[in-house]
This record gives C-alpha cells, sequence and structure tokens, in this order.
C-alpha cells in the first residue's frame, strides 16, 4: 500500500484545541467589508454638485 499523500494526511483538518488556539490567538478567518454608497446616492450627489 503506498503512503497517503497531502490529501489523505491533512483531510481531516487541525484538531479541535489547535483549532480553538488559533481562533482566540489570531481571530476568526472574516474579511470586513465596507459599506459602499448606492449608486442612486452617487448619482443624486453628482447631480448637486453642479
Amino acid at each position: 500500500m503506498p503512503p497517503p499523500g497531502p490529501a489523505e494526511r491533512f483531510a481531516a483538518g487541525l484538531p479541535r484545541e489547535e483549532a480553538a488556539r488559533r481562533l482566540e490567538e489570531y481571530g476568526s478567518d472574516v474579511v470586513a467589508r465596507e459599506r459602499r454608497t448606492p449608486v442612486w446616492r452617487r448619482v443624486l450627489q453628482q447631480l448637486r454638485d453642479r
């Protein structure tokens, strides 16, 4: 039987304890989105600036 490849070795992911430690240390893996100004408001601002 051939040795397991990378996909088989890491298929289970991190142990719960390591995942919890990293979550505590680095926080969640979420990128904050900035709120965009709606198109209608940008058009209105452009018309007002004339």
